[in-house]
C-alpha cells in the first residue's frame, strides 16, 4: 500500500496544469472525478487549495505548502521502496562512474576485491570525464564517482584514492605565447611558400604596445544564457538545468526562470549593493543598468536572481546548491565594478619576409568583478571541433549568432590546414533581428567575430522571434527589411548564398513576392517521422534547396526499434539510415556533433534506400518526446509544437 493517498496524484496534475480538465486528460479519469478530490483535499485539510483569479487557477498559499510537501513526500517514497526491495531481496545495487585513465589503471583491483566481499552486489560503471560524471553524481544518476583533477572539494564528501607524479617538461629560459600572422593567404600554395621561408629565420618583436582597458561584468541571467553558463560551467544539459531551476523557483529561492529580461528591481539593485560593500568594500560596487537588446522579449519579469541577495547558500541537492550558487554569484557580479587590464599587443618581424606574426595578452590590473565571478565560453571547443571535423572530411560548417560559437568556429576554420575557397561556412542572422539595420550590423559583426572576409551562407534564423515562434504574427514587412540587408551584404561579397530557416510556405511566398534574389536555401527540421512533404516540394518547384537540421530528431530516432530494425538490414546504423534518408529526398544533412567518432560515422551514408523503404518512413509514426529537446527552439523555453 503505498504511502501516499491517490487523490494527491490528482491534486499534483492540477498543480502541473493549473486545469482541471487537462489534469483528468492526463490522469484518464473524468472532470467530476477530479473536482470530487480536490474537495475531499480541502475538508481533510480545513482550507481552501486553489483560487480564481478571474478565470486563471492559482494554489492558495496553503495550497502551495500542500504541493511542496507532497513532492518531497513522493520523491521519499520512490527512494524508500527502492531500498525495500533491495532490502527483500539481499542485494544492492551500486552504479558509479571513473574517469577513462582510472577505470584503466587503477579501479580493477579495488573493484575485484569489493565483488568478492560482496558476491551478491550489482555493480554498473560508467566511464566519462571529471565534469560529466560530477553531473550525473549531482542528478542522482550515481552513487559515487572515482574522478581525477581539480573539482569543487567544498561541495562533495570525498577521501583521496590515489596520486600520482606530476612531471613537468619544458625551458625555463623560454618565454612562449601564441602569434598569429596579421594577414591571410589565399592560396595553400602561398602558405606553403611561406612555411619554407620560416625555416632557419630570426623572429625578433619589432614593436610592443600596452594600452590600458576594461572588462565589463556580464548582466543578469536570462533563460538561455542561464541554460548556457550551466552547460559550460556545471556539465548540465537544458533539460536539467530547467528541472533545478524549477524546483529552486518552487522553493522561493530564485525568481521566474522563464524570461528573457536583463533587469533588476531597485531592492534587488539595493541588495547587490549591501552584499558586496560588506563582502569586498565599497570600491568593488558600481551600479549597472542592463537593457535587454533582442526586440519582442518577455520581460514582464526581472532577470533571473536569487530571491534574497543575502542569502549566499543554500540547502537542498547538490545540482540545487551549484545552480544557485551560479545565479547568485552571476546576479551580484552584475553589479560589481569593472576589472582593469593592460592589453599587451606585440609585434613580430621575421626575417627574410614582409610578414608579421601579432600576439596579443592582458594583465589584470585590479580584478573589479572578476574577484567574484566570470564568464565561461565555448570558443575552444567549437574551434577544436571544427578542426576534427574538416580532418574526417566534412567541407560544411554551419553556425549561428544564437549560439553562441562564431568566434570559436571563425578560429577553427582559419586553423584547420584547408584552405578557405574549399570550405562552405554558413551562419545565420539571430532571429531577434527584425531590421534593415540590425541584421546588417549583425552580419558585419559576424564577419569580425569570425575573423573572415567572407561567408558562404547567411539566412534569416526564424520568420518570427524565438519567443513568437509559430504565432499568428508572421512578420512580413520585417522579414523583407532583414532579406534586403541579406541581398545587399550578397551585393557586397560578404555573402555568396542567403537563405531562410524555418520558413512555411506563406513565409517564403512573401518574400518571393518581393526580391531582387529568390532565396537559394531554407533550413527545416526535418528527419524520420517529421517529413513536411508539402513544403519539400514547393521548395523544390521554387529552386530553393532544402537544408535538414536536426536529422536524427534529437537523437531520439536511435531509439527507434523500427529504425533500428531497417538500419540492420542495410548493415548501418540508425544514424546513418537517418542521414541516408534525408538526401534521398533531396535535402542535405546537418547532424550537430562534436563527437568524432560520430563525425566519422555520420559520413559514411554511401548506400541507397529501396523506394519501398522510403515510403515506409516517410510515414512512421511521429516522435512524440524529444527528451530535454522538447522545448523547441531550446532556447526560448517554447514547448514543442
Amino acid at each position: 500500500m503505498p504511502m501516499l493517498d491517490f487523490r494527491v496524484e490528482t491534486f499534483l496534475a492540477v498543480c502541473r496544469h493549473m486545469n482541471f480538465t487537462k489534469a483528468a486528460r492526463e490522469l484518464n479519469i473524468t472532470q467530476p472525478a477530479v473536482s470530487h478530490h480536490m474537495h475531499y483535499l480541502e475538508q481533510a485539510y480545513g482550507t481552501a487549495l486553489f483560487q480564481h483569479n478571474g478565470k486563471r487557477l492559482q494554489l492558495t498559499e496553503a495550497g502551495e505548502i500542500l504541493r511542496r510537501t507532497l513532492m518531497t513526500m513522493k520523491h521519499d517514497e520512490q527512494h524508500l521502496q527502492k531500498r525495500m526491495q533491495q532490502v527483500v531481496s539481499g542485494t544492492r545495487d551500486y552504479s558509479f562512474g571513473a574517469t577513462l585513465s582510472v577505470a584503466e589503471f587503477m579501479i580493477n583491483e579495488a573493484l575485484g576485491r569489493f565483488l568478492r566481499l560482496h558476491p551478491d552486489s550489482h555493480i554498473q560503471m560508467q566511464v566519462a570525464d571529471t565534469k560529466v560524471l560530477l553531473s550525473k553524481l549531482d542528478s542522482g544518476e550515481l552513487d559515487f564517482a572515482v574522478v581525477e583533477g581539480d573539482f569543487p572539494k567544498a561541495e562533495y564528501d570525498f577521501f583521496v584514492f590515489g596520486t600520482e607524479e606530476y612531471v613537468a617538461a619544458g625551458d625555463p629560459e623560454k618565454t612562449l605565447f601564441k602569434a598569429e600572422l596579421s594577414s591571410r593567404f589565399e592560396t595553400e600554395a602561398q602558405a606553403e611558400t611561406f612555411l619554407q621561408t620560416c625555416i632557419g629565420a630570426t623572429f625578433t618583436v619589432a614593436k610592443a604596445e600596452e594600452k590600458p582597458a576594461q572588462r565589463y561584468p556580464a548582466p543578469p541571467f536570462t533563460t538561455s544564457t542561464l541554460q548556457q553558463e550551466a552547460g559550460r560551467k556545471l556539465g548540465m544539459s537544458v533539460s536539467q538545468t530547467m528541472s533545478v531551476a524549477q524546483h529552486l523557483y518552487e522553493q522561493g529561492l530564485i525568481t521566474y526562470m522563464r524570461t528573457d529580461s536583463v533587469n533588476l528591481s531597485q531592492q534587488a539593485l539595493a541588495q547587490c549593493k549591501e552584499e558586496i560593500t560588506k563582502l569586498y568594500g565599497e570600491k568593488y560596487s558600481s551600479w549597472h543598468n542592463y537593457k535587454t537588446k533582442t526586440k519582442g522579449a518577455q520581460e514582464a519579469h526581472e532577470a533571473i536572481r536569487p530571491s534574497y541577495i543575502e542569502r549566499q547558500e543554500i540547502e537542498g541537492t547538490p545540482a540545487e546548491k551549484k545552480l544557485y550558487d551560479l545565479i547568485w554569484k552571476r546576479t551580484v557580479a552584475s553589479q560589481m565594478v569593472c576589472a582593469e587590464l593592460d592589453r599587451t599587443t606585440v609585434v613580430i618581424d621575421m626575417s627574410g619576409s614582409s610578414q608579421q606574426f601579432v600576439a596579443t595578452g592582458e594583465v589584470v590590473r585590479f580584478d573589479g568583478f572578476l574577484r567574484l565571478y566570470s564568464e565561461s565560453t565555448d570558443d575552444d571547443q567549437a574551434a577544436e571541433a571544427v578542426r576534427t571535423a574538416v580532418k574526417l572530411g566534412y567541407r560544411l560548417i554551419d553556425t549561428a549568432q544564437a549560439y553562441g560559437n562564431e568566434r570559436g568556429v571563425g578560429e577553427g576554420v582559419r586553423t584547420c590546414g584547408v584552405p578557405r575557397e574549399e570550405l562552405f561556412v554558413a551562419s545565420k542572422v539571430a532571429a531577434e533581428l527584425k531590421t534593415y539595420d540590425e541584421a546588417k550590423k549583425s552580419i558585419d559583426e559576424t564577419l569580425k567575430k569570425m575573423g573572415l572576409d567572407y561567408l558562404d551562407q547567411m539566412i534569416i534564423h526564424s520568420p518570427q522571434p524565438w519567443n513568437q515562434f509559430r504565432v499568428e504574427k508572421r512578420y512580413s514587412e520585417e522579414n523583407k527589411a532583414v532579406w534586403r540587408a541579406l541581398e545587399d551584404a550578397q551585393s557586397e561579397g560578404k555573402v555568396r548564398v542567403i537563405g531562410v530557416s524555418n520558413f512555411l510556405r506563406d513565409d517564403l511566398e512573401n518574400l518571393l513576392s518581393d526580391c531582387r534574389v529568390k532565396p537559394m536555401v531554407n533550413q527545416i527540421l526535418l528527419h524520420i517521422s517529421n517529413t513536411d512533404l508539402a513544403l519539400l516540394d514547393y521548395c523544390r518547384e521554387q529552386g530553393i534547396q532544402v537544408e535538414a537540421y536536426s536529422p536524427i530528431a534529437h537523437g531520439e530516432a536511435l531509439k527507434n526499434p523500427a529504425i533500428a530494425e531497417m538500419a540492420k538490414k542495410y548493415g548501418v546504423n540508425a544514424a546513418q539510415l537517418c542521414i541516408r534518408y534525408v538526401i534521398e529526398l533531396g535535402a542535405v544533412a546537418l547532424p550537430k556533433t562534436a563527437n568524432p567518432d560520430h563525425m566519422a560515422s555520420n559520413a559514411a551514408v554511401d548506400f541507397t534506400i529501396l523506394s519501398e523503404d522510403m515510403e515506409t518512413l516517410k510515414h512512421t509514426d511521429r516522435i512524440a518526446d524529444y527528451g530535454e529537446f522538447n522545448i523547441f527552439p531550446v532556447f526560448s523555453g517554447k514547448p514543442l509544437a
